[in-house]
């Protein structure tokens, strides 16, 4: 970027970057970004995405904005995090409202305004993985999962049933893998049906 601040951006995702003499805004319309923010104590970096307002003076933190939820994982410094418009003043990290995150933590913003942001230890790893080309998943809803992968495919999983959606994946894939994916959703499905047999 023209600051010298470093934009990644995963598949299928979308950044707008408009810079001025008080603040260096990037709008992330979809999908997932890595930025590593140059410092500059004049000038606070602004993420906007949706309702969810990132902002920082210089860090590394990844922003995902997903249909339930954006996001925000910091791997290195300080970010504030706040629901609406960010104020025009020049405030950056004690900003009214804000939650603040350090490095190692994690927060995700609801589209609900009435649920507050609750912040967590991060997985570092999990969240660095889309850089190495891969997808690591704790616990996550097949439903979230195949969202992850479709991103990557020219021919989108589809899911049928809602007790399908609902099953909790863990394990690392290979992000253009989905073989192995609906492999291991399989094998899944087959011990559950056997253990069921059983019982």
């Amino acid at each position: 970027l023209p600051d010298g601040s470093t934009l990644h951006l995963n598949s299928d995702s979308e950044v707008s970057v408009r810079f001025t003499g008080a603040e260096r805004l990037v709008t992330l319309q979809r999908g997932q970004a890595v930025f590593q923010v140059a410092k500059d104590a004049a000038r606070r970096f602004r993420v906007s995405a949706g309702d969810t307002q990132v902002i920082a003076i210089g860090t590394l933190f990844d922003v995902y904005r997903r249909p339930s939820g954006t996001e925000v994982v910091v791997m290195e410094g300080r970010v504030a995090v706040l629901r609406g418009p960010a104020p025009e003043n020049g405030q950056t990290l004690s900003l009214p409202g804000a939650t603040a995150l350090d490095a190692g933590e994690q927060v995700v913003v609801a589209p609900d305004p009435g649920s507050a942001p609750q912040v967590s230890h991060a997985d570092l790893r999990r969240a660095r993985a889309w850089t190495q080309r891969e997808i690591v998943l704790e616990a996550s809803p097949l439903s979230e999962v195949v969202a992850d992968f479709n991103r990557y495919s020219s021919v989108p999983i589809e899911i049928d049933g809602e007790d399908l959606k609902a099953i909790k994946i863990s394990g690392v894939f290979g992000a253009y893998d989905v073989e192995s994916l609906l492999d291991f959703v399989r094998r899944m499905r087959s011990e559950e049906h056997t253990s069921e047999l059983q019982s």
